[in-house]
C-alpha cells in the first residue's frame, strides 16, 4: 500500500496573492474546466437547486460555472485563505454574479461558522479533501450543514500507484500522493455516515456522495 504523504497544508500553499492568482490561472485551464464540467453535469442530473454551500472554493472558478449552469441556486462559498478570497471576489464580480454568490473567509473545521451559515440543499467540496488535516471533523461539520433530504458531494483526486511514483513534486503529483484511495474513503465514511453514501471513481479522481 502506498501511504499518504501530505507535504504542505492548503493555507501554506496559498498564503499570498501571487500564489492565489497562479492557482486561479490553473483553475481556468481546459483540463480543470473539463473536470468541473463533469461535476456540474452530475449535480444537474440530480436536479439539485436551492441553497448551495461550497467549502474550499478557491478562486471561485467552479463557483461561477455552477451558478451559471444552475440559475436557481444561491451559493455560499467558504474559503480558508484570505488571498484566495480576494481573487475569488474578482472572479465573482467579473462574472456579474455577486447577487447569487456570497464569499465567506473561514475554516470548515469551525462548526460554529457553519452553524451560523445555516443548512443547505447541496454541500460540496472539490479537490480539498486531501488538504484537510482532520477530514473526519470537516465531513461531520458538512453533514450537519446539509438539510434533510439534501446532498453532500466531496470530489477529489484518488491515490493511484501509476501516478504516485511520478518523481515530480509539482502540485498535481504532490496532491495525488496526499489523496485517499477509494478504500480509505469508504473507511472514513463508514465512521460518519454508514450506509448512506456511495463512492464513484475515475482514472485518478473519485466522488463521495452522501444523501441525508
Amino acid at each position: 500500500m502506498l501511504r499518504r504523504i501530505v507535504e504542505t497544508t492548503h493555507e501554506q500553499a496559498f498564503d499570498g496573492i501571487e500564489s492565489a492568482q497562479a492557482y486561479a490561472r490553473e483553475a481556468r485551464s481546459l483540463f480543470m474546466r473539463l473536470g468541473y464540467d463533469r461535476i456540474i453535469r452530475g449535480i444537474q442530473r440530480r436536479g439539485l437547486t436551492g441553497r448551495f454551500l461550497e467549502v474550499g472554493a478557491g478562486p471561485a472558478v467552479l463557483t461561477t460555472m455552477l451558478a451559471r449552469a444552475v440559475p436557481q441556486a444561491h451559493i455560499t462559498a467558504v474559503e480558508l485563505s484570505p488571498a484566495m478570497v480576494a481573487v475569488a471576489r474578482e472572479e465573482v464580480d467579473g462574472a456579474g454574479l455577486a447577487g447569487r454568490i456570497e464569499l465567506v473567509q473561514g475554516d470548515a473545521t469551525d462548526a460554529g461558522l457553519l452553524d451560523r451559515l445555516g443548512r443547505f440543499d447541496l454541500v460540496y467540496a472539490t479537490y480539498a479533501l486531501h488538504h484537510w488535516e482532520d477530514a473526519e471533523t470537516v465531513i461531520g461539520n458538512l453533514l450537519r450543514a446539509t438539510a434533510d433530504g439534501g446532498t453532500l458531494l466531496i470530489h477529489d483526486l484518488r491515490r493511484v500507484w501509476w501516478l504516485y511514483w511520478v518523481p515530480s513534486r509539482e502540485g498535481f503529483f504532490t496532491s495525488i500522493r496526499a489523496a485517499y484511495t477509494p478504500e480509505e474513503a469508504r473507511d472514513l465514511l463508514d465512521g460518519i455516515a454508514p450506509g448512506r453514501y456511495e463512492v464513484r471513481r475515475g482514472p485518478f479522481w473519485q466522488s463521495m456522495v452522501v444523501v441525508t
